[in-house]
């Protein structure tokens, strides 16, 4: 059944990138990387970086309260690490935090520590996306209209659009552990001595209000990452696209590429890009080409700066070996 599944993930993915790179030909493809800006794209390389760091930290925030076996550093390395092991295992969207959870383990952090902060993360995490895709509901409803604004106007429009969202994503995440329905489905599970332990650890977080309301709005923060990533990359190929109209463009990707159809997002994630690039005049093959390319390049960064935390490892347990009487 799972073998079956996933077989019919991989081809999914195949036949929605082959059918976009039939739109495709060589003269356009040489067009395009002959307008390539290397300055540009090292930025972009850079925000790949940064948002890594950052989740690091915000995920970081939640542990320090419960746990000193990890630093803030170790954090960062379990964080790019877990992020390279993510893309090949078959697990979607589970694959990096299992992979966390064990090299936690390594780190002494035992499971009733680190599994309530990596779900309490996801949770923040989903209630900021849902923000996040009102916002671009709201910012395309705009574009629908031909009302966008100017473009000096749009970027002093996101400073108030940020602060609305990081208040709304708090209140609702805040909301969500606070309400009833959540308290009573928490007793229940405390009901059941094998998870009791785990319950207990998210009821500490529950009471943590000023906690969790950060998480939230850190974690809407971040989901700016990708669509200032999609910019640079637009920027990088001289693809005319604004930055909110990025911001009303990617999380619809942002969603379409968590459904459980295609094998680790692939094809389904560009065929989200090339649908919201065609309202603003964006051709197919520009579209495609730059999620393409912008993909490639995060797991070009994130997959080698994830190996140096094994090739890290070795080189201790090496050490240790031979100091060994």
């Amino acid at each position: 059944m799972f073998r079956s599944r996933k077989l019919l993930q991989i081809s999914i993915s195949v036949a929605l990138l082959a059918f976009f790179v039939s739109y495709l030909d060589w003269q356009s493809i040489v067009d395009f990387f002959h307008r390539a800006n290397a300055w540009i794209l090292g930025g972009l390389i850079a925000v790949f970086i940064g948002d890594r760091l950052f989740m690091a930290w915000k995920w970081f925030l939640l542990i320090r309260y419960r746990s000193s076996s990890v630093t803030l550093w170790a954090a960062v390395q379990i964080y790019f690490a877990s992020s390279a092991i993510g893309l090949v295992l078959p697990l979607g969207g589970l694959g990096p935090d299992v992979a966390r959870v064990a090299m936690l383990s390594r780190h002494g952090m035992s499971a009733e520590i680190s599994v309530p902060s990596i779900l309490v993360e996801r949770i923040a995490g989903v209630v900021s996306a849902v923000v996040m895709m009102a916002l671009s509901i709201l910012l395309t409803l705009i574009f629908m209209r031909e009302a966008a604004p100017a473009r000096f106007a749009s970027i002093l429009l996101i400073f108030p659009l940020a602060g609305a969202g990081v208040i709304a994503a708090g209140a609702i995440g805040y909301l969500l552990f606070r309400s009833r329905r959540f308290v009573d489905f928490a007793g229940r599970l405390r009901a059941r001595p094998a998870i009791d332990k785990y319950v207990v650890a998210i009821g500490w977080y529950a009471n943590q209000r000023g906690l969790l309301l950060l998480s939230v709005g850190l974690a809407w923060l971040e989901q700016w990452a990708p669509i200032v990533a999609f910019y640079l990359a637009c920027r990088g190929f001289d693809v005319p696209l604004t930055l909110l109209q990025c911001a009303a463009i990617v999380p619809l990707a942002s969603i379409l590429e968590r459904l459980p159809i295609s094998f680790a997002g692939l094809g389904v994630r560009e065929a989200g890009i090339v649908f919201g690039a065609s309202w603003f005049a964006v051709s197919r093959s520009d579209a495609f080409l730059v999620a393409l390319t912008q993909h490639a390049l995060y797991m070009l960064t994130v997959i080698p700066l994830g190996l140096l935390y094994f090739i890290r490892r070795n080189k201790v347990a090496a050490t240790a070996a031979k100091d060994e009487p």
